[in-house]
């Protein structure tokens, strides 16, 4: 009985094997059926062409050879002459045509297919190599094999268990998605409501500023209604030497809402002295020569100052020439300068002037000398309410004082002014000049006709600082205002002194507030 499993065939009685490659036997179609081969009786076919394996078993009384695969590997077509064994390609020769075979309809035999016979002796001393591999798809024989035996009911269970976490993650993946967009479009929403807001807002403030900017740019010229800006500050002394003077003071400020405060500090013990404060709530901007609001708004102290003397008292700083000390004393005290403005109220001067006419010339020239060494003002008063009217007309003009200033100051502090262009740079430069205040066209002529450019002017302003102010004095005026002839020989025909002083204010003076208006 000869016995063939696969690719290998086993010979009774015999210890040799001999391997032969998949090139010395059918295709896989016909391998796979078992059946018996002998000597009395003729082959069979085979049953079926798909299974995977094939056992020919061949059986003989004295003989059992088995043939198996090759350890060695010989060139195609060689055989090897030192083995005893008889030659696998005969012996099959001699066995296999005897057995009739029936290819399956669906083999396909590839004509590019290459073969290879080879076949060692398990006595060889020469070292084996190892089997060719053939590669398997796993997953395809899993499956081949799960599709023939079924899915057990665990497998069915991890199987569904599976598809419904896939399911569920993707339906958690969707709603995930899903509320994204929802937030994204809710924070989309929220951002151009908020924006919204914002330019509600801004234009909100943009129209408060414009309306804040044509108040702030109007000019307080009313004294009246500049005085809710004013407080006055009255020192501690003022109770003790005037007790009827803060009550007559209130009844006159308080309907104008202005501030009045008795607390003050008694920096000259003996002496009252009046403060002012001014509320700060616009500031003049010369970039853009306008006023610009100032927030929040804050009290200043205005370089000014008033110290109010009895006639005894002026007498006997007169008579101890204590009277430039005291002044002295009294702006170093508030921190004022020498051209901040001081007054000296004098309560009870006309009196003592009628009575004491010899005496009132010793004083009158003590406070001439003391206006012009320490430039302060006079103020005489003959009782309460005369020196309640005073401070009340102080507070007013300290309240418009700014605003007068900005509205009658030349370039570039007059918003208002405007030039117009003249035919040449000649005639320009004259209507420059008729711009200022008092000039008139024919006086301008006549500043024309001796610098006829500005550079000019300007230049003997540098040659001649210090003479400056008298430069234009003897300017030719020949006309009047109202086109008359001026007189020649009483001054009436030239620019004088004043316009000339104005002339150089305005092209070299350097503070910002000065007055370039008609002077007291």
């Amino acid at each position: 009985m000869l016995t063939i499993h696969c690719d290998t065939i086993e010979l009774s009685d015999s210890e040799t094997e001999i391997e032969c490659s998949q090139a010395t036997f059918l295709p896989s179609s016909q391998r796979s059926q078992v059946f018996e081969i002998s000597d009395d009786e003729p082959p069979t076919a085979p049953l079926t062409s798909s299974p995977s394996a094939q056992l020919l078993n061949l059986s003989d009384d004295d003989d059992d050879m088995s043939i198996s695969s090759p350890q060695k590997a010989l060139p195609r077509g060689s055989v090897d002459k030192d083995s005893d064994l008889p030659n696998a390609n005969e012996l099959l020769n001699d066995i296999l045509p005897r057995t009739r075979s029936y290819p399956s309809s669906r083999t396909v035999y590839s004509s590019k297919r290459s073969y290879r016979q080879t076949s060692t002796c398990a006595d060889s001393d020469e070292a084996s190599s190892p089997p060719k591999k053939t590669r398997v798809n796993t997953l395809d024989v899993v499956k081949q094999q799960t599709k023939r035996r079924g899915k057990t009911v665990e497998e069915k269970a991890r199987e569904k268990e599976l598809k419904d976490y896939e399911r569920d993650k993707k339906k958690a993946e969707r709603a995930r998605q899903k509320q994204l967009k929802d937030d994204e479009k809710s924070a989309q929403k929220r951002a151009q409501k908020a924006q919204k807001e914002l330019d509600k807002a801004q234009k909100q403030r943009d129209k408060e500023d414009k309306a804040l900017h044509r108040t702030v740019n109007q000019l307080l010229l009313n004294k009246k209604e500049a005085l809710q800006y004013m407080t006055l500050i009255l020192s501690k002394s003022f109770r003790k030497s005037y007790p009827d003077f803060a009550r007559l003071l209130h009844a006159k400020l308080d309907g104008h809402k202005a501030g009045i405060r008795d607390d003050g500090p008694d920096l000259l013990p003996g002496y009252d002295t009046v403060r002012w404060q001014r509320l700060v709530f616009k500031e003049y901007d010369t970039s853009v020569r306008a006023f610009k609001a100032v927030k929040p708004s804050y009290q200043k102290y205005e370089k000014f100052a008033l110290i109010r003397l009895s006639i005894v008292q002026l007498r006997n700083l007169v008579q101890k020439n204590g009277l430039v000390d005291l002044v002295q004393d009294f702006r170093q005290a508030h921190g004022l300068g020498r051209k901040d403005h001081m007054y000296i109220m004098i309560s009870g001067m006309g009196k003592f002037r009628t009575r004491n006419a010899a005496e009132w010339k010793k004083l009158e020239g003590a406070l001439t000398s003391l206006q012009f060494q320490e430039d302060v003002y006079l103020a005489c008063v003959e009782n309460e309410q005369e020196a309640v009217d005073r401070l009340y007309n102080y507070s007013g003009d300290l309240g418009i004082r700014e605003d007068k200033l900005i509205s009658r100051s030349y370039l570039p502090f007059c918003p208002d002014t405007k030039v117009k262009v003249g035919k040449d740079p000649k005639d320009t430069w004259t209507k420059m000049l008729s711009q200022i205040h008092r000039v008139t066209d024919s006086g301008a002529e006549g500043i024309v006709e001796q610098y006829p450019t500005m550079r000019s002017l300007l230049m003997a302003y540098e040659k001649n600082p210090s003479d400056g102010e008298r430069l234009l004095t003897e300017s030719k005026v020949n006309y009047r205002i109202d086109g008359q002839k001026t007189i020649e020989g009483r001054g009436h025909d030239k620019l004088g002194l004043a316009l000339s002083r104005r002339v150089h204010t305005i092209l070299c003076g350097t503070d910002h507030l000065a007055l370039v208006v008609k002077d007291k």
